[in-house]
C-alpha cells in the first residue's frame, strides 16, 4: 500500500518534469511573435484559466467551491506560482540561453530543503544536505560564475532566473499548504485567476494589449497554457500530497535533462565544458536522493504537517 502511495506521486513528479521542461522553448517560440515577457505571462494565464472553466463546466462543476477563508492563501498562491515564478522565468530565457534558464531555475530545491525543514519539520539528512550542495555548486557553473565577463553580459537573465528558482521554492512551500483542503485543479485554477490578476495590473502601464498576431502564435499559446501552465501544475501539486515538498523538488530538478536537450533538438543551444558539469551536479542531486533510505516518507506526516504548522501558527 505504502509502496503504490509513493509510485503515484513518482508518476505525478514524471508528467510534472515533462510539462515543465517544455515551458522554455515554447517560450522561445513565442518570442518570435511577442518580444515582450510581461504580456506573454498575461496571456498565457488567461488561456489557462479559460481552459480551467471549460474544462471545470464540462466535467465537475463542484472543482469551483472554495471557503472564502481559503482565498488569502489561494491569491498568495497565484502571486508566487502563477505570477512571479513564469514571469521571471520567461524573462530570464529572453535575456539568457533555455538551458541556463532552465538549470538556473532548477537550483529552487536548495532554498525548498531548507524551508521544509523548517515549516514542515521534514528531517534534514546528510544525503539531502549533499544534494542542497550539489545543486548549488552545479548552478554556480552554469551560470558561469567563474567568468565574470560572462556573467556581466548575462547578468539580467541570470537574475531573473535565480528570481524564478526563490519564487518557486516559496511557492512549492505555499502549495503544501493549499493542496491539503483542495483537489490540484482547483488550486491550479484559483491560483491563475490571481497570477493573472496580478499580471493584468502591471500589463495596464504598458498601453493597450495588441492581439494582432500569426496563427502560429496562438498554437503555441495554446500548447503553453497545457503544458507548463496547466498539466504541469496539477501534476507537480498531485505530487505533493505523497512526497514531501523537499523531494519532489528535487526530484523536479531532472528539467536539466529535458530542456536543455529540446533546446539543442529545436534551438541549437549549446553548453560549455563546465556548464555540462553544472548540469551533472544539479543531476546528481537526483540520484543522491533516489537510494531507498533517502525516500522513506510518512504519508501521514506528509499530509498532515500543514495541519499542524496551521495550528501552531494559530
Amino acid at each position: 500500500m505504502n509502496h503504490n502511495y509513493h509510485l503515484q506521486g513518482y508518476f505525478f513528479v514524471v508528467c510534472a518534469v515533462m510539462g515543465y521542461g517544455s515551458a522554455g522553448i515554447l517560450g522561445r517560440m513565442m518570442y518570435q511573435y511577442e518580444p515582450d515577457p510581461l504580456t506573454v505571462a498575461f496571456l498565457r494565464a488567461m488561456a489557462a484559466c479559460l481552459l480551467l472553466v471549460f474544462g471545470f463546466l464540462c466535467f465537475q462543476r463542484s472543482l469551483f467551491r472554495i471557503k472564502r477563508s481559503s482565498l488569502p492563501l489561494l491569491v498568495l498562491y497565484g502571486f508566487l506560482g502563477m505570477f512571479c515564478t513564469p514571469l521571471c522565468f520567461l524573462s530570464a530565457i529572453k535575456y539568457t540561453t533555455v538551458s541556463t534558464a532552465t538549470i538556473l531555475f532548477n537550483s529552487a530545491p536548495a532554498v525548498v530543503v531548507l524551508l521544509s525543514a523548517w515549516l514542515f519539520r521534514e528531517s534534514l539528512t546528510r544525503r539531502t544536505s549533499a544534494a542542497v550542495l550539489l545543486t548549488l555548486v552545479g548552478a554556480a557553473l552554469v551560470a558561469q560564475c567563474y567568468r565574470p565577463e560572462s556573467l556581466q553580459f548575462e547578468l539580467t537573465g541570470i537574475l531573473f532566473g535565480c528570481g524564478a528558482c526563490v519564487s518557486m521554492a516559496l511557492f512549492t512551500v505555499c502549495g503544501k499548504y493549499v493542496t491539503h483542503d483542495y483537489p490540484s485543479w482547483t488550486v491550479v485554477f484559483y491560483g491563475g485567476v490571481a497570477g493573472a490578476g496580478f499580471l493584468g495590473i502591471f500589463r495596464t502601464f504598458q498601453g493597450p494589449l495588441t492581439l494582432h498576431h500569426p496563427p502560429a502564435f496562438w498554437g503555441w499559446l495554446l500548447l503553453q497554457a497545457l503544458l507548463p501552465a496547466i498539466l504541469a501544475d496539477a501534476c507537480y501539486l498531485g505530487s505533493l500530497r505523497y512526497l514531501n515538498a523537499g523531494t519532489v523538488s528535487i526530484l523536479t530538478s531532472f528539467q536539466v535533462v529535458v530542456a536543455p536537450l529540446l533546446a539543442w533538438l529545436f534551438l541549437g543551444e549549446t553548453l560549455t565544458a563546465l556548464q555540462l558539469l553544472g548540469a551533472g551536479l544539479v543531476l546528481a542531486g537526483i540520484l543522491v536522493l533516489r537510494r531507498p533510505s533517502s525516500l522513506k516518507i510518512s504519508a501521514s506526516s506528509t499530509l498532515d504537517a500543514p495541519a499542524r504548522k496551521s495550528a501552531s501558527i494559530a
